[in-house]
């Protein structure tokens, strides 16, 4: 049984390089659950074409807008969701 004195304690940094947007594209979309896959397909159109044959890619992203638009923000329309994203030929970053 876990101590229950014990506490975990996370700590972020936004100087982290993780957290560097820099050079990135960034785009904001409304909450809306009936748009996942259009938002989805608009970031994948910037992939280079070797990530493009890859089908999960666009599944990959849509997951992503759904948590966002569904855990984050609880469905609400008014709210946006923000995303910075980046590929180039070997990495995609989001």
């Amino acid at each position: 049984m876990p101590d229950e004195d014990v506490k975990l304690i996370l700590s972020l940094d936004d100087n982290h390089e993780f957290f560097n947007t820099q050079g990135m594209y960034y785009k904001e979309f409304p909450s809306l659950f009936n748009q996942i896959r259009a938002f989805a397909l608009f970031i994948v159109q910037k992939a280079p074409e070797s990530f493009k044959e890859i089908n999960l890619l666009e599944q990959q992203v849509s997951e992503l807008v759904k948590n966002a638009i569904k855990h984050g923000n609880k469905c609400v329309p008014s709210k946006k969701i923000k995303v910075w994203y980046e590929f180039n030929e070997t990495t995609y970053r989001t």
